[in-house]
């Protein structure tokens, strides 16, 4: 996109996808405004690639821990009306308080967690990488110290327990991933 011509093209490209593309029963779209949208992607997108990551970037991102194992108790809220939800948040925090003062944690999942992805292995997801999981069980699961149990953890499936336990770093040596960690 360095040249007039390659902006010229991307231009006519993209006025093209956007008369071309449009319905009909849609309201108007405003073509200057939309390659002025795209144009600013580009200019964001092309500042991404362009920046050089540090050494010390690289030496952190290979130091994070790369997967983590849980066990965890899930209470489905999907489709459940407000009230509803209310009252499995409040059963939540019951048996939180029983996995806090020391119940067996296992004993708690089988009892209770409604998670069909893990609930006849144990409440068991081994191994799972950083992106794998919705985003606020992913931050407990790589934040939560190993052998401890996290707070009441909200994603859009329900409300969840977790207990962390164990979480494993890069076994490959630097050389061989950090241009995967530049790249990234």
């Amino acid at each position: 996109m360095k040249t007039f011509q390659s902006k010229t093209w991307y231009i006519f490209i993209l006025l093209f996808i956007i008369l071309s593309c449009r319905k009909e029963d849609t309201k108007p779209i405003d073509p200057v405004l939309e390659i002025e949208k795209h144009i600013e992607y580009l200019k964001e997108y092309y500042k991404k690639i362009n920046t050089k990551v540090t050494e010390k970037e690289i030496q952190k991102l290979y130091n994070e821990d790369k997967t983590a194992s849980v066990i965890h108790i899930l209470l489905m809220t999907q489709g459940k009306s407000d009230s509803a939800k209310i009252e499995i948040r409040k059963k939540m925090e019951v048996i939180l308080e029983r996995a806090k003062q020391g119940e067996d944690f296992a004993k708690l999942v089988e009892e209770y967690s409604e998670d069909p992805g893990s609930k006849n292995n144990g409440g068991l997801y081994k191994d799972f990488g950083r992106g794998d999981m919705v985003k606020p069980f992913e931050d407990a699961a790589f934040s939560v110290p190993i052998g401890e149990i996290s707070d009441i953890i909200e994603t859009r499936f329900g409300y969840h327990i977790l207990k962390v336990i164990d979480r494993k770093k890069e076994t490959q040596p630097l050389e061989k991933v950090q241009q995967q960690i530049e790249s990234d």
